[in-house]
C-alpha cells in the first residue's frame, strides 16, 4: 500500500492523476501508444501481401482509344474511349501494381483489332475476373450468346434460372471489366431499347450494326 502511494504522489507530480482519476494527457498518450501500435501491425499486414502486378497498354482504335490489362493469370479490365487516369485509379482500386507493357497486351490488341475490322473472332486469352458469384454467373452466360444474336436482360435472367433478376442482370452488365471479350453489349432492354454500355450508347449500336453484316 505504501508502494502504491508512493507511485500515485509521482504520477500526481507529473499531472498524470487528478482528483484520483488518469488525466486526459494520460489517455490521450495510451491512445497515441495504442494508436500507433496498430498502424504498425497494418504496415507488417501490408508488406506480408504485395500488390498485384498488372500489365496494360492502350491502342487507338476505330471506336476510340482502348486500354487493356492483364495479370500473370490473364486478362483483368480493358476500358474502351476511357482516359488513362480513370483506368490506372481503377486498376490501383483493386489492389494492383499496374506497369505499362505494350508488348504483354499485343495478342490482345491483335485479336481486337480482327474483331473491330469485321472479322469472326474467338477470344483466346484466360480472364482474370473479380466479381460476386452472381456476376460471374452473368458474364460466363454473356460469352455463350453468338455474334449477331441479342438477348434482353430478362433472357439472361431466365437462363441462369432467376426470372425475377432482369434487373440484377442490368447491374451485373454495366460492371462487365472486360467489354467486347465479354460481350454484354449483345444483351439489350426487354422494349427493344438498346440499352446502356460502359463506351456509350453509339459504340454499343455500332457493334451490334458491325456483327449484323459480317
Amino acid at each position: 500500500m505504501a508502494l502504491q502511494r508512493k507511485r500515485r504522489r509521482a504520477a500526481c507530480a507529473q499531472g498524470l492523476f487528478v482528483r484520483g482519476r488518469r488525466c486526459p494527457l494520460y489517455l490521450s498518450a495510451k491512445l497515441r501508444e495504442n494508436d500507433g501500435m496498430a498502424t504498425q501491425k497494418k504496415g507488417v499486414e501490408k508488406m506480408a501481401r504485395p500488390k498485384k502486378i498488372v500489365r496494360y497498354a492502350s491502342r487507338v482504335t476505330p471506336i476510340g482509344r482502348i486500354f487493356a490489362a492483364a495479370t500473370s493469370d490473364g486478362i483483368t479490365d480493358i476500358s474502351i474511349n476511357g482516359g488513362k487516369k480513370d483506368f490506372l485509379k481503377r486498376l490501383k482500386e483493386k489492389g494492383m501494381a499496374p506497369v505499362e507493357d505494350r508488348a504483354c497486351l499485343e495478342k490482345v490488341f491483335r485479336e481486337l483489332d480482327a474483331y473491330l475490322s469485321g472479322r469472326p473472332v474467338r477470344f483466346s486469352a484466360a480472364l482474370d475476373l473479380c466479381g460476386t458469384p452472381f456476376e460471374l454467373s452473368v458474364w460466363k452466360s454473356l460469352r455463350k450468346i453468338p455474334r449477331g444474336r441479342t438477348l434482353c436482360y430478362g433472357d439472361v435472367a431466365r437462363l441462369l434460372k432467376k426470372p425475377g433478376a432482369a434487373r440484377a442482370v442490368g447491374n451485373a452488365c454495366g460492371k462487365n471489366p472486360v467489354p467486347i471479350i465479354i460481350p454484354c453489349h449483345r444483351v439489350t432492354k426487354g422494349d427493344g431499347g438498346i440499352g446502356g454500355y460502359t463506351g456509350g450508347a453509339g459504340i454499343k449500336k455500332a457493334l451490334l450494326d458491325m456483327e449484323k453484316k459480317k
